[in-house]
């Protein structure tokens, strides 16, 4: 999963962080959420972290 600076166009913003979550199948659709609302707020409280501490960089997408 990926945080993005926001831009008009969808998807084009240049890249904040970056998380990688491996899914194990067979998967219900319930589990997978559950696996990524964790992994959207352990990268949501990372950039949080960067914004406050003034690191907040990002990378363009290729």
């Amino acid at each position: 999963m990926t945080a993005l600076f926001g831009t008009i166009e969808f998807n084009q913003g240049a890249i904040v962080a970056q998380r990688i979550l491996p899914i194990q199948y067979p998967i219900t659709i319930q589990k997978a959420i559950d696996l990524l609302a964790k992994e959207y707020a352990i990268l949501l409280e990372s950039v949080i972290q960067m914004h406050v501490g003034n690191k907040l960089t990002s990378t363009p997408q290729d």
